[in-house]
């Protein structure tokens, strides 16, 4: 074994007998040695030479290439591979090019307002939806749904509130929602929403496409909920 003068004879041989049995020509085989010999952890077929080499002063590569050629039925002049062997080259090929990646696709920015249309089964309808990033579900006003046509009706969900601390049940249908250029279909949470100024509430299921500038308003910067 290269570099190495005092390995015991049992690790040594296990060692070699793991590599045959997996069938790898080259392989790094972590082994513990317990109170009962010596204990198998894992095989590598993609071992390193850096620690190897830190640890012993010789390089494997060498020697690995030495192998491939001579089952290859080549010839190897093995005072040329020891010398070789005593220099790690971890170096990148010049031919190896370095591919640029290509940068993010930003994503695009959706204001606290933002004008969209907001699609059923019989109608749609362009209306002033408020962000909140708060907000897991897109809720949509009765009257709203009922204009476009929402549903039926898929599911019930629990929606906590500040004044009902378990939640309460909320009729769940979908709707399509067009902010800009893009359509997002939703299950969006009925509520009454008639006393607030916004009859569509923009939750993170559509949110989490965008960035959202709290400052940038559609509707009057005195209006709040």
């Amino acid at each position: 074994m290269e570099g190495v003068d005092d390995v015991p004879e049992e690790a040594a041989e296990m060692a070699l007998t793991v590599a045959d049995t997996v069938g790898l020509d080259y392989a790094g085989v972590d082994l513990v040695e317990g109170e009962d010999g010596w204990h198998l952890l894992e095989v590598n077929p993609t071992a390193g030479f850096k620690g190897l080499f830190e640890a012993t002063g010789v390089s494997p590569a060498p020697y690995i290439a030495k192998h491939a050629i001579e089952t290859a039925g080549g010839d190897v002049d093995d005072d040329e591979v020891a010398e070789l062997a005593q220099v790690l080259d971890d170096s990148k090929p010049e031919s190896v090019a370095t591919e640029p990646q290509p940068a993010a696709e930003q994503a695009a920015t959706i204001g606290y307002t933002e004008d969209v249309l907001v699609s059923g089964t019989s109608g749609t309808e362009r209306v002033v939806a408020k962000s909140d990033t708060g907000a897991a579900r897109t809720s949509i006003d009765t009257r709203l749904a009922a204009a476009i046509g929402a549903g039926p009706i898929k599911s019930m969900t629990k929606v906590r509130s500040g004044s009902v601390k378990s939640g309460k049940s909320r009729p769940v249908v979908d709707i399509v929602v067009g902010v800009g250029g893009d359509r997002h279909t939703v299950a969006a949470s009925l509520e009454d929403r008639g006393h607030m100024d916004h009859p569509l509430l923009l939750g993170r299921d559509i949110l989490q496409s965008y960035q959202v500038d709290v400052k940038r308003r559609v509707d009057s910067p005195e209006d709040e909920e």
